[in-house]
């Protein structure tokens, strides 16, 4: 504490004993008895009020203090200023000494379960009379915003109705702005206008304001004055920010269980909403439970039916029960008719669909329901009608919506009550259902027809067979139609060769009957035909040829049906009934279909008997030609072999000399002869191929000697256009397993094609080289070269490229088609690499050996008539 009692006793004695020396001093100048009598029992007497007297009332206060008593304040007030200062102090420890007790008075309060202005007033109680100070209060924002007395002890109540302030104008207010404790020990020196008048009335020398902070937010301000100047020290200010805590902690607490309060209560109401909500949606689930049952029961009965009339009529009886009336059925949309046709209980009630003013066009036009109680006094005609005929007088009438409206659902005669709102939500459900029922069961419909249509279809393609017979497959798809369709008759009629005419094919019968149509009208048959589409058609459009077959069997329907392949119309068919409107979409829709699919196999049945005639004089054509190619090459190589042989006896001098110029032409005339007799021996090589007459006599050959052959063979030709030869063949090539003679021709050829078309001065390159398994042989030629899309072409018979330089060399283009078959005999393979302008390189690979000696003819040979026979 800052109060320095010791010292100022101290102070006291230096100054009494001053005045002993003072008085000693006086005494010795004196020196009279009386005088030193009455002086000396006036400076005891001094001694004893200023030294002895407050020494002895310290002395007591403290042991009281210490015993647990306090003294009363009014006998140390005989200290003065001394004895204010001892006041204060006492009033601190008393305080020290209550703090504890108040505190837990406190805690117990705001524990307990009462109401935050009762906690408020116990604090301020415990703390104004247990601590013994001036005044407290606590302060709390108003609704405006200002901070107002709510409680307190030891203020005036003139202070209290005047404690609204602004917050920025009092320092309670910067308490409760600030969230900081403000701490004020001397208010003399700290007035401001606004509070200055009121501390001086009310005597407050101190004050601190300490903020109630609940969660982040300051929620008041806890006050506590004092009359004394520096009263609040440290732990004083401690002490009571324990209470304002302790006040935080209650209004917190005051706050939680008042939001306890209002939750619990939300709680009941929304406990007591729930539980009637769950009592009517139990109530509702069990009405839901029934209608689920009733629906089901209904779907169960009806999914087994597969015919429409025969499901509806179920539905019908289901529905009569379960709805609680008497009379129920159906009107179901007919496109054909643009009618609804009603079945069930109302059948034979049909409305036209063009009838706008009928109610229940509307409601099936608009897709909305109707109801009505009371039916006898409803001025629409069907209403009306209803009533009359069928004795209706309660009606609701919903519609059968599956992807657009098919019809109505029509009760009548509710037998208890009226149709009600609640009736509407449980038909529309089961309406819906219904709908989906009639969904379903049309869907079975087209599933069963898709299915006729691929029974139909099948047995019509089984009627393929390899060599098909057009008389057959017409009749196989005539049965099948009329049996489709429950048409009674059918009538084909096809393009004759000409695609002039049409003429009838089936029935046998009408085949030579004047039934054709000239294709060059524009009426009737004709313009259906050319239109291409399937029509129903009528009985005037048919002219008076086809009156004694509408006489004979009374025909009330036509049903007119193109033929055609792609976009090529072939021919047509008409089927005819004696039955009225026999032919609807369905069955037009089932006619086309296997109109195209027949028309295909009909025309491919043409298209077989055309070619089938068509090979018979192509074999016998291609049999003419092997003939008369054989027996030309073998008429020609006997005359040629012996002008070759004179022509060779002249040269060689045998029969006599002769000049430069007779060699001359004996030796073109020789080429000549050689040439030719090449072309005869490719054409009898030829004939062999095709006949499958090609032998191959498989012995061990050495490639190098036959490239030497071929090379002199050729060597005029050669020499003639100067050209020059490069040969390169490995030493330590092995010998193939082959026809010698065969493989000469192989090499004779290539050797005399690059000789061909090579220019003047060019070269030429033959290699042979070991590759393991195979030899490869390749023959090089500076030529002209080959185009690259004719590359697959130039193997085959009878090709020349197409170029003005192979046309001048000549040819009969059986060359490489010989050379590749010769190398396919022998298990080979031969191709060509070329460039326009650059030359030309025939390459080939040949096996060295085979496991046995072959002498056969090859299925190759086979393969290659019959693709020739079917060119």
């Amino acid at each position: 504490m800052r109060y320095n009692i010791g010292l100022k006793l101290i102070i006291r004695v230096f100054v009494f004993l001053l005045i002993m020396m003072v008085w000693h001093l006086l005494m010795l100048s004196i020196r009279n008895r009386i005088f030193t009598f009455v002086s000396l029992t006036a400076v005891l007497t001094m001694g004893y009020f200023i030294i002895i007297k407050p020494i002895i009332l310290i002395e007591n206060s403290v042991n009281n203090i210490l015993k647990g008593s306090f003294p009363r304040k009014k006998e140390l007030k005989y200290l003065g200023a001394t004895g204010e200062n001892f006041n204060l102090l006492l009033d601190h420890l008393m305080i020290l000494r209550e703090s504890l007790n108040i505190l837990f008075a406190a805690s117990k309060t705001i524990t307990s379960r009462v109401e935050i202005d009762d906690v408020i007033n116990m604090v301020l109680d415990l703390v104004y009379e247990k601590m013994h100070l001036p005044a407290v209060f606590v302060s709390f924002p108003t609704e405006r915003g200002f901070l107002k007395i709510k409680a307190s002890r030891g203020v005036s109540e003139e202070t209290v109705r005047d404690s609204e302030l602004p917050n920025n104008e009092s320092f309670l207010g910067r308490a409760f702005l600030t969230k900081e404790t403000i701490v004020v020990n001397d208010a003399v020196k700290k007035k401001l206008p606004s509070t200055g008048k009121v501390m001086d009335k009310e005597g407050i020398k101190s004050f601190i304001h300490i903020p109630i902070i609940v969660g982040d937010k300051s929620a008041g301000v806890f006050t506590v004055v004092s009359g004394y100047k520096k009263f609040f020290s440290k732990d004083m200010v401690k002490t009571l920010t324990a209470f304002a805590d302790y006040l935080a902690v209650a209004i917190g607490n005051s706050q939680f269980y008042q939001d306890m309060q209002r939750f619990n209560r939300r709680l009941e109401q929304e406990v007591e909403s729930t539980t009637e909500e769950l009592t009517n949606t139990n109530l509702r689930l069990i009405s839901k439970v029934k209608e689920m049952k009733a629906l089901n029961d209904i779907i169960f009965a009806a999914s087994s039916k597969v015919d429409m009339d025969e499901m509806l009529l179920t539905i019908i009886e289901k529905i009569k029960v379960i709805t609680n009336v008497s009379t129920a059925g159906f009107m179901i949309y007919d496109k054909e008719t643009n009618m609804l046709i009603g079945c069930g209980d109302i059948k034979g009630f049909n409305l036209n669909v063009l009838k706008e003013e009928d109610v229940l066009i509307k409601s099936f036009k608009n897709a909305s329901a109707f109801i009505s109680n009371e039916l006898f006094i409803e001025s629409a005609g069907d209403l009306q009608k209803l009533y009359k005929d069928y004795r209706i007088t309660s009606l609701v009438a919903l519609p059968l919506i599956e992807e657009k409206v098919s019809g109505l659902f029509v009760l009548g005669n509710k037998i208890i009550g009226k149709f009600l709102q609640d009736d509407m939500r449980f038909l529309s459900v089961l309406t819906s259902q219904v709908a989906e029922l009639i969904s379903r069961t049309k869907l079975y419909g087209q599933l069963a027809n898709r299915v006729n249509d691929l029974v139909v279809l099948r047995d019509i393609s089984n009627t393929i067979t390899t060599a098909p017979k057009l008389e057959e497959i017409i009749e196989v798809v005539a049965e099948k139609l009329v049996r489709a369709t429950g048409s009674d008759y059918i009538i084909f009629w096809f393009l004759n060769d000409s695609e002039e005419k049409l003429v009838p094919l089936f029935p046998p019968e009408y085949v030579n009957q004047d039934m054709k149509f000239d294709i060059k009208d524009s009426e009737g048959i004709i313009k259906y035909f050319i239109e291409g589409k399937a029509r129903v058609l009528k009985n005037d459009e048919f002219d008076n040829r086809f009156d004694k077959l509408k006489e004979k069997y009374n025909f009330e329907s036509y049903l007119f049906v193109p033929l055609r392949v792609e976009e090529k119309k072939i021919g047509f068919f008409c089927l005819y009934s004696k039955k009225q409107n026999l032919f609807n979409d369905e069955k037009i829709r089932f006619t086309e279909l296997v109109a195209n699919h027949s028309a295909v196999i009909v025309e491919n049945a043409r298209i077989y008997g055309q070619l089938k005639r068509i090979n018979v004089e192509l074999d016998r054509l291609n049999k003419v030609k092997d003939d008369f190619v054989s027996m030309v090459s073998h008429e020609l190589r006997t005359p040629l072999t012996a002008i070759k042989g004179f022509v060779h006896v002249v040269l060689e001098e045998e029969v006599g000399r002769i000049n430069e110029q007779q060699k001359k032409f004996l030796g073109i005339a020789k080429q000549s002869i050689n040439h030719l007799n090449m072309l005869i021996s490719d054409l009898l090589d030829l004939s062999k191929i095709e006949s499958g007459l090609i032998t191959i006599k498989m012995e061990k050959v050495n490639l190098s000697d036959i490239v030497k052959k071929s090379i002199e063979t050729s060597m005029g030709q050669i020499r003639e256009k100067n050209i020059e030869i490069k040969v390169d063949i490995d030493k330590d090539a092995l010998p193939v397993e082959g026809d010698s003679s065969r493989l000469l021709q192989v090499f004779n050829n290539l050797i005399f094609n690059a000789i061909k078309f090579s220019k003047k001065d060019g070269h030429i390159k033959i290699v042979v080289k070991d590759k393991g398994n195979y030899i490869f042989s390749a023959i090089t030629d500076s030529g002209v070269g080959i185009p690259k899309e004719e590359h697959k072409k130039i193997f085959e018979k009878f090709y020349q490229v197409d170029s003005s330089y192979a046309r001048t060399a000549g040819g009969t283009g059986l060359g490489l088609y010989i050379v590749k078959t010769i190398i396919k005999l022998h298990g080979g393979k031969i191709w060509l690499e070329s460039e326009i302008g650059k030359g030309s390189t025939f390459s080939f690979l040949l096996p060295k050996a085979k496991k046995k000696i072959v002498k056969k003819t090859t299925s190759i040979n086979k393969k290659l008539v019959k693709t020739d026979k079917s060119a």
